[in-house]
């Protein structure tokens, strides 16, 4: 979903739609569009997804939190989750201000920060299963053979 949003932002700005639902929270007036045109609905989705992506990091730091996750984990979801709601601002910052190189370029940089933070959750959530209870990570397997 992340990726899916991210290249979604990278096709808003080269299309030049960063500006397509105009100024604010909402786009051209309401929640949703009174009108979809080509640029529009890209912008449209965007945002859309960001909000989704907001909701699940959210989601999932309460999620860790509550689980007893290591703290580090527990660190890193708050993180993101905090990247998440920065983002969603900046990007409104970023069409508030027509489009300023300082909110625009904070706002891609906050999605490589994102997209970092989920990769180390991911990648620990890959680690933890693959030597949960049962399993033996590569290096003691080998050793016991």
């Amino acid at each position: 979903e992340m990726c899916i949003r991210d290249s979604l932002g990278a096709y808003v700005r080269h299309s030049d739609a960063g500006m397509a639902c105009g100024r604010g929270v909402l786009c051209n007036g309401g929640l949703v569009p009174p009108a979809f045109g080509h640029a529009v609905g890209i912008h449209w989705l965007h945002r859309l997804l960001g909000v989704a992506i907001a909701l699940t990091a959210l989601w999932l730091a309460v999620a860790l939190l509550r689980r007893g996750a290591p703290r580090f984990v527990q660190r890193m979801a708050w993180a993101a989750a905090s990247l998440v709601v920065a983002q969603v601002a900046l990007g409104f910052l970023s069409t508030w201000t027509v489009l300023a190189v300082i909110p625009v370029s904070l706002h891609t940089l906050g999605a490589a920060a994102l997209l970092a933070a989920t990769v180390v959750l991911a990648s620990w959530g890959w680690l933890a299963a693959a030597t949960g209870p049962g399993a033996r990570p590569a290096a003691s397997a080998a050793a016991a053979a």
